[in-house]
């Protein structure tokens, strides 16, 4: 039996929203500044929000896209939104939209579409490491099985290439992949059906690839965050119990260390506190009501829910009709990865969540402040 939800100790706390960004969705901590993406616009920001700074604009040619991207309920049908963004270290910025991915350069303000997706409508995962490699993971419906391509750049983005290739009948598609700043590798999972998932480690440029395990729901995982010696994660399934999972690096050894509401798409740490997030993904006993929010002990042993966050009206009614529900996106909350430079400031991101859908939140941990709305 995994343990259930703390109450009370010394882990006990709140999260207090002291900043609601509307139509803002925060992407990547990196060099202290915490970039968002407001419609086709890549903002950034010194000061959590309060002060917002034009980044750059996507180049985007289909007026057919740019409508679906123009509203909040568009951009929650078609998925016409940047949705990743990684910097190397010459500062250009790839970013990942609908049927592409972007390139801009340091000294540009327009991001124009190096890669055309293909198969998808946009891959979940993009990483790279200090040398500027790049890469991401090819993430769509494969109902076929056919075989899947991990790609990588290792020229700042202006051409990309398989380096690594799922054979037919081995996965459906790949979820994270995620670099390990202290083993200097990335770290990739894979999905959704028994055999399917898998965990895998790759060299820094994917001249090494070995497969760290594989096998049913308890190894589905949709986001990896690493630390010295673990990876922090939490299954996605809505086919079986999920739970937060710490994995030992060494060994591969699974450890579920707290059961969860809901299938986990955000994993983040904030100073010394690790922070898990569900989605309202409909299966089994699943909550389809809320997303929630659980927060870990520095040891990662002891885990507390520390915010619930019911679904909005659309939601609500896309519950009658499964097709649609998942159509719409499953009600979520989401952190921004890179290095949090705050160890106060929790900062999420909301999709299907009533009054917060694409928006992103700044809560302050442990502090009661009035919030502003943006």
């Amino acid at each position: 039996m995994l343990p259930r939800a703390a109450t009370g100790g010394p882990l006990s706390l709140t999260l207090k929203p002291v900043r609601v960004l509307r139509g803002a969705r925060a992407l990547l901590f990196h060099g202290g500044l915490l970039y968002l993406a407001r419609g086709t616009r890549l903002l950034r920001t010194d000061d959590l929000g309060r002060t917002l700074h034009h980044d750059c604009t996507l180049q985007i040619h289909s007026p057919r896209l740019r409508l679906a991207g123009a509203t909040r309920l568009g951009r929650r049908l078609t998925r016409a939104s940047i949705s990743r963004l990684t910097i190397l270290p010459d500062l250009t910025r790839l970013l990942v939209y609908r049927k592409g991915i972007y390139r801009v350069t340091a000294d540009s303000q327009t991001a124009a579409r190096v890669r055309h997706i293909t198969r998808g409508t946009r891959p979940v995962s993009l990483a790279s490491a200090p040398s500027g490699f790049a890469c991401f993971g090819e993430y769509f419906n494969n109902p076929e099985r056919v075989e899947v391509h991990i790609y990588g750049s290792a020229d700042s983005g202006l051409s990309w290439h398989p380096v690594y290739t799922f054979p037919a009948g081995a996965i459906k598609h790949v979820h994270a992949i995620a670099y390990d700043r202290w083993s200097d590798c990335f770290w990739i999972a894979t999905g959704d059906c028994p055999g399917e998932c898998r965990l895998l480690h790759a060299s820094s440029d994917f001249g090494d690839v070995r497969e760290v395990l594989r096998g049913d729901q308890e190894s589905r995982f949709y986001r990896l965050l690493p630390t010295p010696d673990s990876l922090v994660t939490a299954t996605d399934t809505p086919y079986a119990a999920n739970a937060i999972t710490v994995i030992d690096k060494a060994t591969g050894r699974l450890h579920r260390v707290q059961e969860a509401e809901n299938s986990c798409f955000g994993v983040c740490q904030v100073g010394s506190r690790f922070f898990v997030a569900t989605t309202a993904e409909p299966g089994g006993e699943n909550d389809t009501r809320h997303a929630h929010i659980w927060m870990g002990s520095e040891d990662l042993s002891t885990w507390q829910r520390c915010a619930s966050l019911p679904i909005d009206a659309i939601s609500s009614m896309c519950l009658l009709s499964p097709r649609l529900y998942g159509l719409m996106q499953f009600p979520r909350v989401e952190f921004p990865e890179g290095l949090n430079p705050s160890a106060r400031h929790l900062v999420a991101y909301c999709t299907g969540l009533r009054g917060l859908d694409d928006s992103t939140i700044v809560y302050e941990i442990d502090a009661a402040q009035g919030s502003e709305i943006r």
